[in-house]
């Protein structure tokens, strides 16, 4: 039938109109982006989002925190910083899978907390080291407070951080920039390189010898002394 042949033929014409027009203008919003992207990177301004390779350099690992958690810098130096934590666990056949999350440090607190008292505990795997702190920890807009014992040593999977991201977005915050991880990364350095004072040599050396951990007592005095002193002459 012709005049059948004809509206089939214009139909896919309109059609073939239809397709070239939305894909003109997801050019066009494409182009605008990337013309603002363009105009903010000449300006100084492009800030581009950090993907998880980027985001891994602040992501501390439970040996880091346990490392640092005695030292005076430490809440300030962990705060914002991220972490992979067991939250729980779900079923999987005839047996039970950990669930971890990726998490963002808000504060790190000890004693009690909204009312609920907070116990001291042993970080795993034989190091007996004891410790009343705890982290309280950000996943989107969900704070609660967790022992670091439960902070995973190993890497956040893709999954794991498209999961935080996809929250992130869902509770309306924004996703961190890569300026974020030069301004974290910058901070840790900085502790790193921390000098002691009198006072806090001697408040180390309290809590280590309380905690049972201080296996040479001269050393340690020694070695802290040293970077007071380093501290002191650097002005």
């Amino acid at each position: 039938n012709p005049s059948d042949s004809e509206d089939s033929q214009a139909g896919r014409r309109g059609s073939h109109q239809r397709g070239l027009q939305r894909r003109s203008r997801q050019q066009d919003s494409g182009d605008d982006e990337e013309e603002e992207e363009e105009e903010e990177a000449e300006a100084g301004d492009y800030d581009p989002l950090a993907d998880l390779p980027t985001l891994r350099r602040v992501i501390l690992s439970r040996r880091q925190l346990e490392k640092w958690h005695t030292e005076p810098y430490f809440a300030d130096a962990v705060q914002e910083c991220l972490v992979r934590i067991l939250i729980g666990s779900d079923k999987q056949g005839d047996g039970q899978v950990p669930v971890y999350r990726m998490a963002s440090v808000a504060a790190v607190v000890q004693g009690t907390h909204n009312a609920k008292e907070l116990p001291q505990y042993t970080f795993p795997l034989g190091t007996k080291n004891r410790t009343g702190l705890w982290l309280e920890l950000e996943i989107g807009r969900s704070r609660r407070v967790f022992k670091m014992e439960l902070v995973s040593n190993q890497p956040v999977s893709e999954g794991e951080f498209n999961r935080w991201t996809q929250t992130l977005l869902k509770d309306g915050l924004p996703a961190p920039r890569k300026s974020f991880v030069t301004d974290i990364t910058t901070k840790l350095a900085k502790a790193s390189e921390y000098r002691y004072t009198s006072a806090e040599v001697r408040t180390i050396l309290e809590e280590k010898r309380k905690s049972g951990r201080m296996h040479n007592l001269t050393f340690e005095k020694d070695r802290l002394i040293f970077g007071r002193r380093q501290a002191e002459q650097a002005g």
